[in-house]
């Protein structure tokens, strides 16, 4: 239930064109302190070691279900704004067109109420990363 919700909740965010689950992803890693705990708030969640998919160019691929950033496969499963279901590059997810500080974040949000916001068009792919078969648009707008 914890991961629908988590993914979830990044798919919503995503579409509203700012990640704010992408900022703790970002820098909930191994090695940093930030971590994510259980439903209790009394123990952190482990890694998940998930058996992806893996393409003739080693990349990994299947559903980007998972707290940490670096427990997401290399692509991601998407439907594109035309139906067709491939994969979107989880960096692209993550950084493309993120906020780079609170200012830029506060200047996207303001763009998002007065309908100046431009939203972020990504490639869809097949599982080999490299045929583009659809687009993916993050923030589009849905009046």
């Amino acid at each position: 239930m914890k991961k629908s919700f988590n993914f979830a909740a990044i798919a919503i965010s995503l579409a509203a064109g700012f990640s704010v689950v992408s900022i703790p992803l970002v820098y909930a890693s191994k090695d940093s302190p930030v971590a994510y705990y259980d439903a209790e708030m009394t123990q952190p969640v482990e890694h998940i070691h998930s058996e992806y998919e893996v393409n003739e160019n080693g990349q990994t691929y299947g559903i980007g279900d998972a707290n940490y950033v670096e427990d997401l496969p290399d692509l991601q499963l998407a439907e594109g704004d035309n139906g067709i279901i491939g994969y979107v590059y989880t960096e692209d997810l993550l950084h493309k067109g993120a906020p780079k500080n609170p200012e830029e974040a506060v200047a996207q949000m303001e763009a998002m109420k007065n309908g100046t916001y431009v939203p972020i068009v990504m490639n869809v792919y097949e599982a080999n990363g490299v045929t583009v078969i659809d687009t993916f648009t993050v923030g589009r707008s849905s009046r």
